[in-house]
């Protein structure tokens, strides 16, 4: 009989089985729990989930809903803020993942032909019971507005207009169809497009004052709780029966699907209810949080709801993402509450000025419209040739009027000239009270050193600080239209006759200066015959930078319903549409160079 050493115990004649030591075990637990964490851990292809957000209250709510479970998972989720043609666009050559916002079948004209193609997925619905069609406050609903038949027999009291969301969007393109329809009636009515808190801004002005307004308006949405509003009947053509009613669905590009299985459906079993929309969009609207932190706050208050989603196993992973404190959070209960001081000045001048501030806007929009109308009502080909005529009369430049009529004719052939005339007319405002408030203080600080050390300082701040910063406080104290896109623009343009007015004063030289003084005259006999002249190449090169800078808002004005070639622009970068784009594009730029060759004066030759 064989014996065997300590450790050794006999299996068959002949061979001997080692009993596990200690670094036996420890060797099998660490495989054990490497090969559990490999099974956890998301796969390397899937680490990065591209996820879209339309920028709609909701669809920025659900998406971060997304990304936190996500991130709690493991996964590295990226959200891109983009229009809902991009979006589509963008999934269908695998540039975006997934999308939580596809509303049906408001969205089926854009969507459809993805779906044919099958370069889209539909993953699941994570909504029902939402809504989306034209809406009404309760008081014009109750005066006999129930349809969208109704519209027409009360024009005058809705100024002809329905107030929609960003230019491009599926709503608002089935609006402008509307206006197309005989049977509507409603051929003379225009769209005022900006965006969902734009509209909103609208809407809650008119409400107090009991004005008339007709705008789009969906459920799962605050709206329906803060402002009292109705839902409009209308054709099914166009938003669909039951009042606009809606599903919303999860889709994805078909290659993320497959290649990514466990993320791809946990997003399928992503479901919200209207109540939890809500909830979320109200921590975003109403206690001014970011869609990011709106999720966590709302998450950790709704554990049951994590738990659905991630399982009970990994429910305790998302409490240890949401209980992370991150440096920003460290920092804020140290910050200085800048913003919130800006708030409430805005919000002083809105609620104790409001009727004032809505009066000025009516009163300045009143005469814009009654200059643009009344150049529109000249036939285009009888308004080129005057502009022509008066340019040549002006310049005396064969070449430059030829090049004038040229660029007019290219832009009337693109079928832009209404929107061009609309955009002169704004540019022109904007460039007449610039250097109208612009030259003058720039002559005062010239004259005096304190004055130019308290403007410098506001100048660089209003040079520099965000363009689209500006549209935020004009579209609160003066509303939707033409008139904040105006301020918007002479805030910002303002800056250049400043500074080229104060630069050319200062440089007039010393010695001319000293034989003004010889010759007994006075300041301003000085001032008019030796430091003006001296200085107007530098004032007119601040009038030529000042055109520019008002063309360069056309676009940002456009956002707060300033009608005219920025729409276009806009209307196309959300739509995806190249053609549109290039020719509103060419022609703002054959606008700039018309501006800028005539109004040089005889500053060189054009």
């Amino acid at each position: 009989m064989t014996k065997t050493k300590p450790g050794m115990t006999k299996t068959k004649p002949g061979m001997t089985k080692t009993k596990p030591g200690m670094t036996q075990k420890l060797i099998i637990i660490i495989c054990f729990l490497v090969s559990g964490l490999a099974l956890a851990a998301p796969d390397p292809a899937c680490q990065e989930v591209h996820l879209a957000d339309a920028g709609w209250t909701d669809s920025s709510a659900t998406t971060a809903v997304a990304a936190a479970l996500l991130k709690a998972q493991g996964y590295s989720p990226k959200i891109s803020l983009l229009s809902l043609p991009v979006i589509l666009a963008s999934m269908a050559n695998g540039q975006v993942d997934v999308f939580l916002g596809n509303w049906m079948p408001s969205q089926s004209t854009f969507i459809d032909p993805y779906l044919d193609k099958k370069q889209i997925e539909v993953l699941s619905q994570n909504l029902d019971g939402a809504k989306y069609t034209l809406a009404v406050p309760e008081y014009v609903y109750n005066a006999g507005v129930h349809s969208f038949s109704d519209l027409h027999k009360y024009a005058p009291r809705f100024d002809n207009k329905v107030y929609g969301i960003e230019p491009g969007s599926d709503g608002n393109t089935k609006v402008l169809k509307m206006f197309k329809d005989p049977a509507l009636k409603l051929s003379g009515w225009s769209l005022v497009e900006s965006s969902e808190q734009a509209m909103l801004s609208a809407v809650r002005k008119a409400v107090p004052e009991k004005e008339w307004i007709v705008f789009e308006g969906w459920s799962p949405h605050p709206m329906n709780i803060q402002i009292p509003m109705r839902y409009l009947d209308g054709d099914e053509r166009y938003f669909g029966p039951n009042y606009g009613a809606s599903k919303v669905f999860t889709i994805a590009n078909p290659v993320f699907a497959k290649k990514c299985p466990v993320p791809a459906n946990f997003l399928k079993g992503l479901h919200f209810s209207v109540q939890d929309e809500n909830e979320l969009m109200l921590l975003i609207l109403e206690e001014g949080l970011s869609p990011k932190d709106a999720a966590r706050t709302w998450l950790t208050s709704h554990p049951t709801k994590v738990k659905d989603w991630l399982g009970a196993q990994n429910a305790s992973l998302f409490q240890d993402f949401a209980s992370e404190k991150t440096a920003d959070s460290l920092i804020a209960g140290f910050s200085i509450p800048l913003g919130t001081f800006a708030e409430n000045g805005i919000q002083f001048l809105t609620d104790n000025f409001s009727s004032e501030f809505l009066l000025f806007s009516q009163t300045v929009e009143n005469i814009i419209q009654t200059l643009i109308s009344a150049l529109l009502k000249l036939r285009p080909l009888l308004a080129i040739l005057l502009l022509t005529l008066a340019l040549y009369f002006w310049r005396r430049s064969i070449w430059l009027s030829l090049g004038v009529c040229f660029g007019f004719m290219l832009i009337l052939s693109m079928g832009l000239w209404a929107q061009t005339i609309e955009t002169l007319v704004l540019v022109l405002l904007a460039t007449l009270f610039s250097c109208a408030l612009g030259i003058p203080l720039g002559v005062w600080a010239s004259k005096n050193k304190a004055v130019y050390q308290v403007l410098s300082p506001i100048l660089d701040l209003m040079q520099t600080l965000p363009t689209f910063v500006y549209l935020i406080p004009t579209l609160m104290l003066f509303g939707l239209g033409i008139v904040p896109g105006l301020i918007s623009t002479v805030i910002f343009a303002i800056a250049a006759p400043i500074r080229l007015t104060h630069l050319g004063l200062t440089q007039v030289p010393r010695e001319l200066l000293e034989v003004g003084d010889a010759f007994g005259a006075s300041k301003w006999q000085r001032f008019y015959k030796i430091e003006l002249p001296h200085a107007m190449p530098s004032i007119l090169t601040g009038l030529n930078q000042c055109i520019l800078l008002s063309l360069s808002m056309v676009v940002i004005a456009a956002l707060v319903g300033a009608n005219g070639l920025g729409t276009s622009v806009v209307r196309a970068l959300n739509t995806v549409n190249v053609k549109q784009g290039f020719e509103a594009g060419l022609a703002i730029v054959i606008l700039a160079l018309i501006l800028d060759r005539t109004l040089r004066f005889k500053q060189g030759s054009p």
